[in-house]
């Protein structure tokens, strides 16, 4: 995991936090300066990526990204909790969670046509 900082100052109180079903495995911070290579293995599966903490100003300095065996990366800045796969090395966005259901469709349009537009502008 590369941590990297735009001030050049650390994450300022900030920290990411590495789980897999709902138990931590993984979490530390930049401390100072503005970069620096986390190294951590993970098994296959989902897993979700944290970072909060920090102040307003200084969280949104603070990113981070995975890089896979197959050049393909994962990377985020500021406060941001997030969910991705790991297979065989490489990296993936998980999938967003299952639909909801939305309203009743509008009725369809009514059968009479609305009335034909003015000439002119209407008065405000």
């Amino acid at each position: 995991m590369i941590l990297t900082d735009s001030g050049g100052d650390g994450w300022g109180g900030a920290t990411f936090q590495i789980s897999t079903d709902s138990t931590l495995r993984f979490s530390g911070t930049l401390a100072t300066g503005s970069y620096a290579v986390e190294y951590f293995c993970l098994e296959d599966g989902e897993h979700t990526v944290v970072v909060s903490g920090g102040s307003s100003t200084t969280i949104d300095e603070a990113c981070f990204e995975f890089d896979d065996i197959a050049g393909d990366s994962f990377r985020g800045c500021g406060a941001i909790e997030d969910a991705f796969h790991t297979s065989s090395g490489e990296i993936y966005g998980a999938p967003s969670p299952a639909p909801t259901i939305s309203s009743v469709p509008t009725p369809l349009p009514s059968p009479s046509p609305s009335p034909a537009p003015s000439p002119l502008p209407s008065p405000l």
